[in-house]
């Protein structure tokens, strides 16, 4: 019988682009004594619900840094405190779910962080509920400094692999990443 080989980061990519994404941000934490330095990118995707209910997806890609060991706790990101989270979000606040992906794939530029929160209500503009409350919640709980949260399109892709670019912008790194160039 042939040995069947199963590719988890591909797996992983091809259900990303499916996703109702929202949009993306460019993240940073500067180091402090029990934190390590970070960049990376953030995407959000909604999930609604017909009754209104719905979870944010936020899928935290964080640039590997080949000097730096994985934390103990095999996160980079998280903890997420819930506590925290529901005292500050509100009551349509439900609950937040870490989700551990495998991050054993050495050939990846990035390291892969998921977590779900889930609302009810789902705000119907989502985007900007990220962006007016969510993101100053996280910042304060993970200490990541949030660039502006960019609106997700899905302009046509002629021109985004163009050679004269010297560094693929973060948007281009998405598309890239979830196969959509």
């Amino acid at each position: 019988m042939a040995e069947q080989h199963y590719d988890v980061d591909l797996d992983i990519r091809s259900s990303k682009a499916d996703e109702n994404m929202l949009g993306f941000s460019v993240f940073t934490r500067t180091a402090c004594p029990k934190l390590p330095a970070l960049e990376g990118m953030v995407k959000i995707a909604a999930f609604q619900r017909p009754d209104g209910s719905g979870y944010l997806t936020l899928t935290f890609l964080i640039d590997r840094d080949e000097a730096a060991p994985l934390p103990p706790s095999g996160r980079w990101i998280g903890p997420l405190d819930e506590a925290f989270l529901e005292a500050r979000l509100g009551p349509r606040f439900e609950m937040a779910m870490d989700l551990m992906l495998p991050q054993d794939s050495d050939a990846s530029p990035v390291f892969i962080e998921e977590m779900d929160l889930y609302f009810r209500p789902l705000a119907e503009d989502a985007l900007a509920m990220v962006a007016e409350e969510l993101f100053p919640v996280l910042s304060d709980c993970l200490k990541l400094t949030f660039e502006p949260l960019e609106p997700w399109s899905n302009p046509s892709l002629e021109g985004i692999a163009d050679p004269l670019l010297p560094e693929p912008s973060w948007g281009r790194r998405l598309r890239a990443w979830i196969g959509l160039t």
